[in-house]
Order: C-alpha cells, then structure tokens, then sequence
C-alpha cells in the first residue's frame, strides 16, 4: 500500500494560505493537513474552523484537521460542520479520560474519523485504553506549534511500539506522524507502519512539488 502524504497548511503566510491549496489541488497530495493552533495550548495562533471552511470550498481533497488548542471538546463541533474528514485532538489537552473518550465518541458520532494525538513526551502505554475509540493516532516527532524542526530519532521506537500495541489490541488504525518528515526519512517510516506522513516545510520549498509526491507515493 502507497504511503499517502498529508499537506500541512502551516508553512505558508496566512495572507498566502488560499493560494497554496490551489497549488496542492495540482499535485497529488491526498489529503489537506490543517494545522490549527490557538497561540494558547501552543504559542503560535494560525487558521480557525471559519479558515477551514474557505479551505474546503476550494479544494476537493480530504481535510486532515488537527486542533492543537485548549479545551477542544468545545470546538470540534464546529471543524466537522466546516468540512473536517479526520479530527485530531491532543491527549496533553485533556485533564479527563473520560471526557477524551466522550470527545472521540462524539467526533465519529458526527461523521468524521477520530484522531488521537501525542507530543513526543507522551509515551504509547499512556494512550493505549483509548485506542478502541480511534480511526488514527497522529504521532508527533516535533515539539507542535512549530514549522521547521528536525525530526525527533526517538520517533522510531515510538512507532515500534504502537505497532505491538495494535497488533495485542486486534484493531484497525490508521498512523500518521507529523513533524521533520521528508523524503530522506520517509521510507523508515513507512517500514515501521506509518501509513500517512504529514509534510510542510519539505514539500512548502520543494521546486518540483509534484515530483516529490510521486516520489513518495512510490516509496
């Protein structure tokens, strides 16, 4: 099975944003990754549920929402009535369990796939009771907020270990990981079970972008 690349919205200027999806309308990409951050549960304050929606109205690819902001039980709402496909939430972003396992509910209950997300000090045994309630689980390999930073090695075994963890628990999930990915770390990724990568500052400077997708998808 191909590798599927998810494009993120971060890299771009907000001013430059709309333009940007016309381009990834173009070149193959399959799905948009829309990077949502409140400059609150993260520093950096980007798109909200009203950009989402002026996204989706514009492009015909599947949007890969991820919320990297506080309180996003009250919000999720909103992303799927502006076109969201996958919703990611942040299991750092939630005091409850029990209001984690309501809100994944609830994203499914509104048609869309629910996402889990953890930032690179969160380990896979604290997530694993949650994992029945999941389409995905969005592994960070970057500290999130931020385009640009390296790629975190200690990703790897993290990957290693959600792949025991789905095979013990006998689920279908889907993995996407986000954060220093190009096409020098893909393949890796791919072996350890990564299903969907999520690319932005690579593929945002990329001269040939759609060179670079095809070269992905082949992997």
């Amino acid at each position: 099975m191909s590798l599927l690349l998810s494009a993120s919205t971060n890299p771009p200027q907000s001013k430059d944003l709309l333009e940007y999806i016309n381009i990834l309308n173009d070149v193959n990409v399959d799905y948009i990754h829309c990077d949502v951050m409140d400059g609150k549960f993260v520093p950096n304050k980007t798109i909200d549920h009203k950009t989402v929606g002026k996204i989706n109205k514009i492009t015909h690819k599947p949007l890969d929402v991820h919320l990297m902001v506080q309180k996003p039980w009250r919000v999720v709402g909103k992303y799927i009535k502006n076109g969201a496909d996958i919703v990611s939430v942040h299991y750092e972003a939630f005091d409850s369990s029990k209001l984690l396992q309501k809100t994944l509910c609830k994203i499914r209950r509104k048609g869309a796939f629910a996402s889990i997300v953890i930032n690179p000090s969160t380990q896979i045994k604290d997530i694993e009771s949650f994992l029945p309630y999941c389409d995905m689980v969005l592994v960070m390999s970057v500290e999130p907020g931020k385009s640009g930073q390296p790629f975190i090695p200690q990703t790897l075994q993290k990957l290693e270990e959600l792949q025991k963890v789905i095979k013990k628990q006998g689920i279908n999930l889907v993995v996407e990981v986000d954060g220093g990915v190009n096409l020098d770390n893909a393949p890796e990724l791919k072996s350890l079970g990564a299903n969907i990568i999520v690319m932005g500052m690579a593929l945002y400077s990329s001269e040939n972008k759609m060179q670079l997708v095809e070269q992905i998808h082949n992997l």
